[in-house]
């Protein structure tokens, strides 16, 4: 009885380890700290895909399992490229195809994932556009970590 408590408890442990969001819930920034739904301080580890436009090959669900699995990644980030050739500005239905097959994938790996808008200018409209409906459709997910604008220059 004993063995099968401690196989319980320790499967239970790592089902919890493995899926960072029913661990965590609702992320939070207090103060300069990343914190859980309780305000307890996190540190999340991951991978980031790199632009969308540059490999969109790994941009499926199948990819973000074995990050999550086999690396224990309890985050991804799926960037997307806005204004070079083949970017979000040229053909937004794939790019937005590539990063929510990464979403639909973190959010059934029990991950989070960053949702990021990879531009060195200001596309205020465009992302906009981009936010309200990747916010109408995931927004209610706790996996979602939104990055509104990605390394911002002298324009911002």
């Amino acid at each position: 009885m004993r063995t099968l408590i401690l196989t319980v408890f320790l499967l239970s442990a790592l089902l919890s380890f493995a899926q960072p969001v029913k661990r965590y819930g609702q992320l939070q920034v207090r103060g300069t700290q990343l914190t859980d739904s309780k305000g307890t301080p996190v540190v999340l580890r991951g991978m980031s895909f790199g632009w969308h436009i540059w490999h969109p090959r790994y941009y499926n669900g199948a990819a973000v399992r074995w990050l999550a699995q086999d690396w224990q990644c309890g985050v991804v980030r799926a960037a997307m490229g806005i204004e070079p050739e083949r970017g979000y500005k040229d053909d937004s239905a794939t790019a937005v195809t590539k990063v929510e097959a990464v979403v639909r994938g973190a959010i059934d790996a029990g991950i989070y994932v960053i949702v990021d808008w990879h531009s060195h200018n200001i596309n205020r409209a465009e992302a906009k556009a981009f936010f309200t409906t990747m916010a109408q459709k995931w927004g209610r997910y706790p996996n979602i970590i939104w990055e509104i604008f990605n390394e911002p220059d002298h324009e911002s």
